[in-house]
Parts: structure tokens; C-alpha cells; sequence
């Protein structure tokens, strides 16, 4: 944990930031909420200009509640609802305009259509409240992570998108957290009085659920007969059947981002021997980096069809339903400061249910998230809270065929799947 000085990085910020004014996006999350308490405890209200941006990205009900807890804090919150702008937003990548978010499949030119998207919707806020452009910086909360990753190409972050780069030149984004880790972000808060509840809220992406659906047209099928017979002859037994999902999950293989297949394990649960196998099978088979658990009936095979998805309103909120359900229930069990993220994540695999989809849990346990483990249920996580949000989402959420834990460690499986 870095040294939370806390007045020696107000000084920090007043020394960067001056008189001039402080635009400051707040998505809710902790980096971005415990930034905005610290530039209200640090420069005169009159300096900040605090903006949460509805993307349409959000969980079920929280622009609300962000709007909420950050009025009871003292903080004067812009909301800007921006949910059509972002789904028709397009941006540059390599020259080229790209196609509408949207339309949009690859996860990597979503993160830049989304993180140029802000950028263009603060000029647009600039202008509308006539702000000096030359006598205003942009606040981030970004974290160490954020930028060791971006370097090391393991993801693009919002954060750290081209738009981004160039204010940087020009010394207009203020970054006090960029030597920060989670817990130290954390630890500020609860020092700057922030109730416990935002404080050790369950981490939520920039981008949102726009991350957590994974789209694709077509399926995924390089490799994928050699692929999943060797999946098969070397892991498959009479108590575990092992199959390959024809879509494609991001991991790290050398250190590097790397796009290969999910591999999914069915049969009786047992997790000591599920887990073992999740460790083996990415170390055996090349391209396969990321290995699942499906609840139910066990699955001879995997068709080769996929559920035609992109980013839409209908499939962004058959994937918030499924995300409350989890959330609501890591809130019962009280699960939400011992776990430290569980994404929920929509895949277009319909396992025979035409036209649906399935959810993947990633209860997930680490200490820097760059590397981190698997939670293991009966350990780290009741089964009777597992099994309630399997039996509920397949209960309550239409379109939805299976459910699935997601067994993987990083690396080799990031914690997002995009």
C-alpha cells in the first residue's frame, strides 16, 4: 500500500490544478467517487464541475443511486443522460471511422469508441456551460492497473484512450491515483469519511455492461474441431465432460492479450477436481485461456450456433436483470467486502434454446487485480448463495439457457472476459 498522505496530495493537486477549473467524471464506481470527495475536501466548489454520464452501460438503478450518494455527501453531481449518443457513437482507429458501437463486435474498439465518446461529450459540456478550454483539466481516477495493463496491451482502458493521450501532452488530465491500487484507493475513502457502502461497492468498469456482453455475428470456429477433440481425449472422463464454446474471451498468454476460447466443464461438482482442470487444461491446449463450469445437465456436445448479438437496449437489459440478481444476493449473504469483483457476463451461446443466451459468474479474489484467483464455492462463497443465483436467473430473466462459474485464474483468464 502507497503512503496515504492525504495532505500531501491535496497539495499535489492544488499545485497542478491552480486556479483553473476541474472537470471530473464520476461513474459511480469507487476510483471516481472517492476522486470527487478528495477534490471537494481539496479546491473551492466554484473549481469543479462533477459529471456523471449515463451511458446506458450502467446497473439496474445506479445513476440513481450514484446521483444519491454523492448529494448526501455534499457534492453537487451533473447528470447527463446520454444512452442514444453512446450507441451511435462512432470513432478513428487507423485512419478509419469505425461503425456505430452498436454495431460494434470487437471489444477493443468498443473501449475506444466509448472512451473518445466521453471526451466529446465533455467539449460538449465545455461548451454548453461555456468553460474556458485552455483554464480547465480533466480529473481521472485512474489506478496503477488501469495504465500497467494499457502498457503492456493486455487491454485498452477508457482511461487511456488517444484522446486521452493528448491532453496528457498538454498537462490537462489530473491523475492522483495513478501509483494506487484498489485497497489504497479504499483506504482513502474510509479516511475522507465516505460511507462504507460506496467505499467497498463491488468495482464496476467504466464501460459498463457494454464490456460484460459479449457480441459477435458469427461463431467462432478456427481450430475448433482439432481444438475441442484435443479438449476432449486429454480431460474428458466418465464424471467430467469437457467442450469448447465456439466464441472467443480475452486472456494473457506471455504476458500478452490474446483472444482464444472458453472451454466448458460439466458433470457433478466436484470443485477440488473442476479446478485442478481449469489450471491444466490452458496449460495443455494453446488456444484455449479461459475454462467454465455449467450448472444443470451435463452437455454431451456444443452446437457450433451462437445467438446473433450486438450491443442493443433489449440484450443490455437482459444482462442488468441477471447482474441485480447476483448483486442483490452477494448483498444478502454479505459477500460484497470478502469478494472483491463478481462481473456477470452475457455470452451468445444458446445450448440448443434457439435465439437465447447464457450468464457467466466470476466471483473473483485479488489483491491488485492483475492477477487474482477463482472464488471456490464452499470456501470462499456459499453454495446455497451460488445456487440461488443460478436457480434465478434461469427462473427469472427470459432468454437466458444456462448459467456458468467461470473457473479460471489470472492469468491466464483476465477478470473481464472483453
Amino acid at each position: 500500500m502507497v503512503n496515504l498522505d492525504i495532505e500531501s496530495i491535496k497539495k499535489n493537486i492544488r499545485r497542478v490544478v491552480g486556479d483553473k477549473k476541474v472537470l471530473c467524471y464520476v461513474s459511480g464506481g469507487v476510483d471516481s467517487t472517492v476522486l470527487a470527495k478528495l477534490l471537494y475536501e481539496t479546491l473551492s466548489p466554484e473549481q469543479i464541475i462533477a459529471v456523471h454520464i449515463n451511458h446506458g452501460f450502467m446497473r439496474a438503478g445506479e445513476s440513481h443511486d450514484v446521483q444519491k450518494a454523492l448529494d448526501s455527501a455534499g457534492m453537487n453531481l451533473r447528470v447527463v443522460h446520454a444512452v442514444d449518443r453512446f450507441l451511435n457513437a462512432t470513432t478513428t482507429v487507423d485512419g478509419r471511422e469505425t461503425p456505430p458501437l452498436k454495431k460494434v463486435t470487437d471489444p477493443q474498439i468498443k473501449r475506444q469508441i466509448i472512451g473518445d465518446t466521453f471526451m466529446r461529450i465533455q467539449q460538449l459540456i465545455e461548451q454548453e456551460l461555456d468553460i474556458d478550454l485552455s483554464n480547465t483539466i480533466l480529473a481521472q481516477g485512474t489506478i496503477a492497473p488501469d495504465i500497467i495493463e494499457t502498457k503492456a496491451g493486455v487491454k485498452t482502458h477508457h482511461n487511456d484512450s488517444p484522446a486521452v493521450h493528448e491532453l496528457r501532452k498538454r498537462g490537462e488530465v489530473l491523475e492522483p491515483f495513478s501509483e494506487f491500487y484498489k485497497p489504497d484507493v479504499r483506504k482513502l475513502g474510509e479516511l475522507l469519511g465516505l460511507p462504507k457502502e460506496i467505499v467497498h461497492r463491488q468495482p464496476f468498469p467504466g464501460p459498463g455492461l457494454a464490456i460484460r456482453l459479449i457480441c459477435a455475428e458469427e461463431p467462432f470456429l478456427e481450430n475448433f474441431d482439432e481444438t475441442n477433440s484435443a479438449l476432449k481425449m486429454r480431460f474428458e472422463n466418465n464424471d467430467v465432460f469437457a467442450n469448447l464454446l465456439p466464441i472467443k474471451t480475452v486472456g494473457v498468454k506471455d504476458n500478452k492479450r490474446s483472444y482464444s476460447y472458453a472451454a466448458v466443464l460439466s458433470g457433478q461438482p466436484n470443485w477440488r477436481i473442476l479446478f485442478k482442470l481449469a489450471q491444466e487444461i490452458p496449460k495443455s491446449i494453446n488456444n484455449i485461456n479461459r475454462v467454465v463450469y455449467i450448472f444443470g445437465e451435463k452437455i454431451n456436445h456444443v452446437d457450433r450456433e451462437i445467438t446473433p448479438t450486438l450491443l442493443s437496449k433489449e440484450n443490455l437489459s437482459q444482462l442488468r436483470a441477471a447482474d441485480k440478481v447476483v448483486n442483490d444476493i452477494l448483498t444478502k449473504y454479505d459477500l460484497t467486502r470478502t469478494i472483491s469483483q463478481v462481473p456477470v457476463i452475457s455470452f451468445p451461446v444458446p445450448f440448443g434454446q434457439i435465439g437465447n443466451r447464457s450468464i457467466c459468474i466470476r466471483p473473483f479474489i485479488t489483491k491488485d487485480f492483475m492477477t487474482g484467483r477463482p472464488v471456490v464455492p464452499g470456501e470462499d462463497m456459499p453454495e446455497a448463495a451460488l445456487d440461488e443465483m443460478v436457480n434465478k436467473i434461469v427462473a427469472e430473466v427470459p432468454g437466458i439457457s444456462r448459467v456458468v462459474l467461470d473457473l479460471t485464474p489470472k492469468p491466464p483468464g483476465t477478470t473481464e472476459w472483453e
